[in-house]
């Protein structure tokens, strides 16, 4: 309890020490908008953070498919993955059939001739590559490691489902993130 006196010394009467319940709840209000705030400006920054790691992840993966382009003259996953004859291991075995999201992976992750043959050892028989990780397609925003093959030679490549990985045209050397959704400004993934 506080009491209060006058000047004179004569108590005045007595009042409770704390805050009022409409103090509290105004101050649980100010919390609450502001943890809000927080939150969501949090939850942009993340996005907008996944959406740049897209878009660098693109930008790696076409200068890697381009420098595979250059060093043999045709763009990775056009041929099967073969293993070369002098290749120490696995001679002669196929790691992916033409056009597909296993070649794909399997000639820019090994050593590779200019016949495209590939190996998983570097010899002098095998110069160039390796070029990229074997599990360097990973799409930050969907979280998907999935590769599709387009085989249209178009020069347009169309999303086929929301949250997928990526579609490849190895014909055409071409790589878009497959996913039809918007980012934060409106744009569509696929068009990064």
């Amino acid at each position: 309890m506080l009491r209060t006196i006058d000047p004179k010394g004569q108590q005045l009467g007595t009042r409770a020490c704390g805050f009022t319940i409409i103090e509290l709840l105004i101050v649980a209000s100010v919390i609450a908008i502001f943890a809000a705030t927080l939150v969501h400006a949090f939850g942009d920054s993340s996005a907008a953070s996944r959406e740049a790691a897209l878009k660098s992840e693109l930008a790696n993966l076409r200068k890697t498919i381009d420098r595979y382009h250059a060093d043999h003259g045709y763009y990775p996953g056009v041929r099967a993955a073969k293993v070369g004859a002098t290749c120490p291991r696995q001679a002669g075995s196929t790691l992916g059939s033409a056009n597909s999201a296993d070649a794909l992976r399997a000639t820019l992750a090994a050593y590779s001739n200019k016949r495209g043959e590939i190996c998983l050892q570097k010899s002098a028989d095998f110069p160039f590559g390796p070029y990229a990780e074997s599990d360097a397609f990973y799409n930050p925003v969907t979280e998907s490691t999935d590769v599709e093959i387009a085989l249209s030679g178009d020069l347009v490549l169309i999303p086929t489902r929301v949250g997928g990985g990526f579609i490849y045209a190895p014909d055409a050397g071409r790589l878009i993130a497959n996913d039809s959704s918007m980012d934060t400004t409106g744009i569509m993934y696929a068009r990064y």
